[in-house]
C-alpha cells in the first residue's frame, strides 16, 4: 500500500458564497479596476508634465542625470513648446541670451547697515585696517574705495552651460558670480595701479571705467583662447551710486583735502575752457571761419623758412638741398598768401590797410622822384635861395599848425622842461592815430612855387 496525496474535494452545489461575501468580492474588483484607472491617469499626467515651453529670448537645455542631453548641433532648444522626461529623469534649464545681467564688486570700508541709513558723513572712522577694509590703490599711491558693478550677458549658451553653469538642481551658480567677480577685481586692480588718482575722481573717471571694461574682457578672451570659453561678453563696467555712497571716492578720513583738492582742479580745467573759448572766438574774429587752415599754413611756412636758413649754413655740396629748401619755402609762402587774400575779420583789415600802405609808398616815391626832376634845374641856377624858400616854407608850416604847441624858449636858457600831463598825452595819441599821415609831397606841396625862378632879386616872406 503506497501514500498518495488524497484528491481535493469537489465543491457541491450547496457550497457557493453567500451574499455577504459575494458582495465583497464584487467591491474588491470594482476597488482594483478604479486603482488601475487612477495609476493610469497619474502616469499620462506624470508624462504630459514633461511639456515645457521656453520664452523668447532665452535657449534650453535638457540635463539627464546631470549631463546635457544632445550633440552640439541639436542641444540647444529654441523658444517654442518642448518635451522632456519628468523629474527625476530630466532637468530643464534655461539660459537667458538677451536680458542683460549685473553683478556688484566692491572695494569699499567696513560699515554698518544702521551707519548707512544714519549717513555716511556723521560716522567717525577708525584708521584703515587691510583685514577690515577693502580699497584699491592708485598709480601715485594714493587710496580710493569703489563700488563697480558689471554688465554683462550670455553670447554662447553651449560654451556658458558647457564650462561655467553648474547643472547641479542645488547650485544657485557660485562659480559665475566668483569667476566674474574676481576678474573684475584683478582689472581694477591692474588699471587702478597705472592711473592717477586725479583721473579716477574727476574727469578721466568714465575712461577708468572703460579701461577696466577692456580688461576684463581681455581676461575673458584669455581664457576662451585657453580652451576653457565662458560664453559671457561683459557689456561695461559702471560705478552707480548706491546706499548713499559714492561710487567712487577717497577715504573718509581725508575726505575734505580730497574735496578741496577736485574743487581746483575744476577750477583749472574751467579756466582752461574758458581760456580756449577766448582763444577760439579771437581767432575767429581775426582770421574768420577759416583761421585753423591760415594758422597751419603759416606753421609750415615758419617751418619751411627754418629748413631754408639750415641749409644754407651747409657747404656748397649741398645746393640740391638748397634748391629745394627754397623751393618749399616759394610754395608756402605763396600758400599762406592766398589764405591771407581770401581771410575775413580783422586780417582782411590788415591786408587792405598794407595794401593802401604799399600804394601810397609807390606814390609817393613817383611824386618825389618827379618833384626832384623839376626842381633840379631850378637847384642848380640857384641852390642857396631854394633851400631858404623850403626852410622858410616848413617852419611857417609850424608856426600856423593849430595842432602843435608852441613854447618860446630864451635864448640863454640852459635847460628848460615841460610839464605835459597824462591827459593831453593821451588826447594827442588820439589825434595822431585819427589824423592821416601825410605824405611827403603833401608836406612840400602848396609851400613851393612850382614855377621856374626867375633871375633877381625874390622875396622871402
Amino acid at each position: 500500500m503506497t501514500d498518495r496525496p488524497a484528491p481535493p474535494p469537489t465543491p457541491l452545489p450547496g457550497d457557493a458564497l453567500d451574499p455577504a461575501n459575494q458582495s465583497l468580492a464584487d467591491a474588491l474588483r470594482r476597488s482594483f479596476a478604479v486603482l488601475k484607472g487612477l495609476m493610469l491617469v497619474l502616469v499620462v499626467a506624470y508624462l504630459l508634465s514633461g511639456w515645457f515651453r521656453v520664452q523668447p529670448g532665452e535657449v534650453g537645455f535638457i540635463v539627464r542625470y546631470g549631463r546635457v542631453v544632445g550633440t552640439a548641433a541639436n542641444r540647444i532648444l529654441q523658444p517654442g513648446w518642448h518635451w522632456a522626461f519628468p523629474y527625476p529623469v530630466d532637468r530643464v534649464i534655461t539660459v537667458a541670451t538677451e536680458k542683460e545681467r549685473l553683478q556688484g564688486v566692491q572695494f569699499l570700508f567696513q560699515i554698518s547697515e544702521e551707519d548707512r541709513i544714519r549717513g555716511i558723513r556723521r560716522v567717525v572712522f577708525n584708521p584703515l585696517s587691510p583685514l577690515r577694509d577693502n580699497y584699491l590703490l592708485s598709480g601715485d599711491m594714493n587710496i580710493f574705495h569703489a563700488q563697480l558693478t558689471l554688465r554683462y550677458r550670455v553670447t554662447d549658451p553651449v560654451a556658458y552651460v558647457g564650462h561655467l553653469f553648474d547643472v547641479s538642481p542645488f547650485d544657485d551658480q557660485p562659480r559665475e558670480r566668483e569667476l566674474l567677480g574676481a576678474v573684475v577685481s584683478n582689472a581694477a586692480i591692474r588699471v587702478s595701479a597705472r592711473t592717477g588718482i586725479a583721473s579716477i575722481l574727476g574727469a578721466g573717471q568714465e575712461e577708468f571705467l572703460a579701461a577696466v571694461t577692456r580688461a576684463s574682457q581681455a581676461s575673458l578672451d584669455e581664457l576662451r583662447a585657453a580652451g576653457q570659453p565662458t560664453g559671457i561678453e561683459i557689456i561695461a563696467v559702471i560705478a552707480p551710486e548706491m546706499s548713499g555712497l559714492q561710487a567712487i571716492m577717497p577715504p573718509r578720513q581725508v575726505q575734505e583735502e580730497f574735496d578741496r583738492v577736485v574743487n581746483a582742479e575744476q577750477q583749472r580745467d574751467k579756466a582752461i575752457q574758458e581760456a580756449r573759448g577766448k582763444a577760439e572766438e579771437t581767432l575767429r574774429l581775426t582770421a574768420g571761419p577759416a583761421y585753423a587752415e591760415l594758422v597751419e599754413a603759416i606753421d609750415a611756412e615758419f617751418s619751411a623758412l627754418v629748413t631754408y636758413l639750415e641749409s644754407t649754413k651747409a657747404t656748397a655740396g649741398h645746393q640740391a638741398d638748397i634748391a629745394s629748401a627754397e623751393g618749399e619755402l616759394r610754395r608756402r609762402s605763396t600758400a599762406t598768401d592766398a589764405l591771407l587774400l581770401s581771410a575775413t575779420g580783422e586780417v582782411q583789415q590788415i591786408v587792405n590797410d598794407a595794401r593802401a600802405a604799399r600804394d601810397r609808398v609807390i606814390n609817393e616815391a613817383i611824386a618825389d622822384a618827379q618833384q626832384v626832376r623839376e626842381l633840379e634845374p631850378q637847384y642848380r641856377r640857384y641852390g642857396d635861395f631854394l633851400l631858404t624858400r623850403l626852410r622858410t616854407d616848413f617852419v611857417r608850416s609850424v608856426l600856423t599848425d593849430p595842432d602843435i604847441v608852441k613854447v618860446s624858449v630864451p635864448v640863454s636858457a640852459r635847460e628848460y622842461r615841460l610839464q605835459i600831463p597824462r591827459e593831453s598825452e593821451a588826447a594827442a595819441e588820439d589825434v595822431a592815430k585819427k589824423k592821416p599821415k601825410p605824405s611827403r609831397r603833401d608836406r612840400t606841396e602848396g609851400f613851393i612855387d612850382r614855377q621856374p625862378l626867375k633871375a633877381g632879386p625874390q622875396r622871402v616872406p
